[in-house]
């Protein structure tokens, strides 16, 4: 089954940016997964289904993970943000929250500002780092 002609279609309008969203040429196949199948370190595992930490993965790979990874799983652009320390674990959560809303008023820097996000979001994705402190997987740690 020949599955072209297709394209890769960006949902979001900053998305446009062709150095950060780039064409996929050379393409040569597709394989659609799960994102746990193939990324299982980046799940709240531990937590309920339907639970805050899920929705916040859920905001997590939506949002955040071309440019961040969770235990080495994810982007590369941003920090890891589980390990070697979770964010929440040195970033107090109220100014964690306001420096994921808005950035720039922290410091200058390739991080987007995320004003659609409500308070519920910004629940939900602390929830999901939180959980994920008590699931560390470092894959670069040396023993």
């Amino acid at each position: 089954m020949d599955p072209g002609p297709f394209y890769v279609v960006w949902a979001r309008p900053e998305q446009a940016d062709t150095d950060r969203w780039p064409w996929p040429y050379q393409l040569a196949d597709v394989e659609i997964t799960d994102w746990v199948t193939t990324h299982p370190h980046t799940a709240p595992r531990t937590a309920a289904a339907d639970s805050a930490p899920w929705k916040g993965f859920a905001l997590f790979r939506e949002r955040c993970v071309a440019c961040h990874a969770v235990n080495g799983e994810g982007g590369r652009v941003g920090p890891d943000l589980n390990i070697p320390q979770s964010v929440v674990e040195y970033w107090p959560e109220a100014q964690l929250k306001r420096y994921i809303r808005d950035p720039s008023t922290f410091r200058y820097g390739n991080m987007p500002s995320h004003p659609d996000l409500t308070d519920a979001d910004l629940d939900a994705l602390i929830a999901y780092f939180r959980t994920m402190k008590t699931l560390k997987y470092d894959p670069h740690r040396q023993p």
